[in-house]
C-alpha cells in the first residue's frame, strides 16, 4: 500500500496544481469595471461577479482572487448571509413637503329658520320711550314769595332744582293706549296697530298727559321738604317752616309740567320722524281780550314797545284811542282829523 501511494502521490499533486492553475486562468481575464465605483465607509468595493460576487473588498485583486481582504484574518469565505445587524439610529427629519392639492368642498348646510317680521312701528316706539326718564328726573321749581318788608325789597325769587320720581315713559304709553281707544295698559304691539290703523293726534296726547301730571308733580313737591330747605340754605337765607311752607305753596307747578311736556313731544317727535310722519306743530296760544272804549270803527293799529302803548285810528270819528297794554284800557283819545286810516310807529324818533 505504501507504494501504491508513493506511486499515486505525484498525480495527485499533478491535478490539484492543474485547478489551481484553471481557477487563476479563469479570473486572469476579470474586466475592472465588474465592481462597483462608489466607497463604502471602509473604502471598500462591491465585487460584481465571481466567487466573492456581493462581498465588499479593499481592492479588485481579491475580486480576481489574487489576495484576500487584508481586513479579514479568517481564510475561509463563502457566500452565506450573516445574522442582522441592529437597527441604526433614526436619521433627522427630512423637510416637510410641498402642500397637497385642495380637497373637494363640503355639503352645503340646511337653511337657518325664518326670522319673525316686526312692525316698524314697534321699533320706533321702543325708540322713542327709550329717550324719556322711567325714574328720578330733575326739574328746575321757581317761587316767588312776598315777605316782609313790603314792596321789592320783601320779595324772594328762587329757583331750585329738583329730583322728582316720575316714570314719564311708563305714562306716555298709557296714554297713547287711550287716545287710540285702547286700555291703558295695552302692550306696544297693540298701541303700533292702533296707530297703523288711523291716525294720532300728538297734541291731543300731550294735553292728556299734563292734565295726569299736574297733581303727580304737586304730590311730588310737597315731599321734597328736605331737599327745598337745603337748597335755600344754600342761599344763605334761614329757612324757618312758615317759609318753607310758603316756599313749597309758591313753586310753579305749571312749569315744572311744561317742562316734562317739552320732553314727551320731543320723543314723539321721535317716533313720527321713524314712521316718516310729518312733524306735528306746537298748539298755539292765543288770548283774547275784549277793549271797551274805542271810537267809532276802528281800523289802523300801532305799538310803541317804550312807552307799551297800542294806537288805534277811529276812522269815522276822527280819533285816535291810546291803549295802555298792561291793563287793556284806553286812556286817552285825540283828535286827528277826518278819516284817519293807518298808522306807524317811527323807532327813530320814537313817536306815531
Amino acid at each position: 500500500m505504501s507504494l501504491f501511494m508513493m506511486l499515486t502521490a505525484p498525480f495527485a499533486n499533478l491535478n490539484i496544481l492543474s485547478n489551481t492553475v484553471a481557477m487563476a486562468q479563469g479570473y486572469d481575464n476579470y474586466d475592472d469595471n465588474k465592481y462597483s465605483q462608489y466607497p463604502t465607509k471602509e473604502n471598500k468595493y462591491k465585487c460584481q461577479m465571481g466567487p466573492f460576487e456581493g462581498f465588499f473588498v479593499s481592492s479588485v485583486e481579491f475580486c480576481k482572487h489574487i489576495k484576500f481582504d487584508n481586513d479579514r484574518k479568517d481564510t475561509t469565505r463563502d457566500n452565506r448571509t450573516g445574522p442582522q445587524g441592529p437597527q441604526g439610529p433614526q436619521g433627522p427629519q427630512g423637510p416637510q413637503g410641498v402642500p397637497g392639492a385642495n380637497g373637494t368642498n363640503g355639503i352645503n348646510g340646511t337653511n337657518g329658520v325664518n326670522g319673525t317680521n316686526i312692525n316698524p312701528c314697534v321699533a320706533c316706539l321702543i325708540d322713542a320711550l327709550a329717550k324719556l326718564d322711567s325714574g328720578a328726573i330733575t326739574v328746575n321749581a321757581s317761587a316767588s314769595i312776598e315777605r316782609p318788608p313790603a314792596g321789592p325789597l320783601g320779595n324772594l325769587n328762587i329757583t331750585l332744582p329738583l329730583v322728582i320720581d316720575i316714570d314719564v315713559a311708563t305714562l306716555l304709553q298709557q296714554q297713547l293706549a287711550n287716545s287710540t281707544g285702547l286700555d291703558r295698559n295695552a302692550t306696544i304691539f297693540e298701541i303700533c296697530a292702533a296707530i297703523d290703523a288711523g291716525t294720532l293726534d300728538i297734541n291731543a296726547v300731550i294735553a292728556a298727559l299734563e292734565i295726569t301730571l299736574e297733581p303727580l308733580v304737586q304730590a311730588q313737591i310737597s315731599q321734597l321738604g328736605l331737599q327745598i330747605e337745603a337748597g335755600v340754605s344754600a342761599l344763605g337765607i334761614t329757612v324757618d317752616a312758615d317759609l318753607l311752607a310758603a316756599i313749597i305753596a309758591g313753586i310753579d307747578i305749571d312749569a315744572i309740567v311744561d317742562e316734562i311736556s317739552l320732553d314727551i313731544r320731543a320723543s314723539l317727535g321721535i317716533l313720527e320722524a321713524c314712521l316718516g310722519l310729518p312733524p306735528t306743530p306746537p298748539p298755539c296760544e292765543v288770548t283774547v281780550d275784549t277793549i271797551t272804549g274805542l271810537g267809532d270803527f276802528p281800523s289802523g293799529i300801532a305799538y310803541d314797545p317804550v312807552n307799551e302803548r297800542m294806537y288805534v285810528t277811529n276812522e269815522r270819528d276822527g280819533t285816535v284811542s291810546v291803549i295802555d297794554t298792561n291793563t287793556n284800557e284806553v286812556i286817552d283819545t285825540i283828535p286827528v282829523g277826518q278819516l284817519p286810516t293807518g298808522i306807524a310807529y317811527d323807532p327813530v324818533n320814537q313817536n306815531m
